[in-house]
């Protein structure tokens, strides 16, 4: 199985910056019916910044494995959580598709 990052169809996402550095990402699980909220942050340090969900480094299609999401200001964070958040849903429909 594809690595995902949940297991359920998920929709009606909406991100939004919520402090300097952290961006929320929250959607409805389509089986539980249940809101949830994913919450990505940047460490303060120059350079280039891990993007980071709690203690552990964020990858892309909002995963654990692969290669690992990162910005050099914190003005990139939102749009790449929404565009990391689009590439999920998309392979997550090309998925069923198959």
């Amino acid at each position: 199985m594809p690595n995902r990052p949940m297991e359920a169809n998920l929709t009606r996402a909406t991100t939004r910056k919520t402090g300097d550095r952290t961006v929320s990402l929250s959607y409805d699980d389509e089986f539980t019916g249940e809101r949830r909220t994913r919450e990505f942050w940047i460490p303060r340090n120059d350079g280039l910044k891990y993007v980071r969900e709690g203690d552990k480094q964020v990858c892309e299609g909002l995963c654990n494995r692969g290669y690992t999401l990162s910005v050099r200001e914190a003005d990139e964070l939102l749009p790449l959580i929404r565009a990391e958040w689009k590439r999920a849903r998309a392979a997550e429909e090309s998925e069923r598709r198959a």
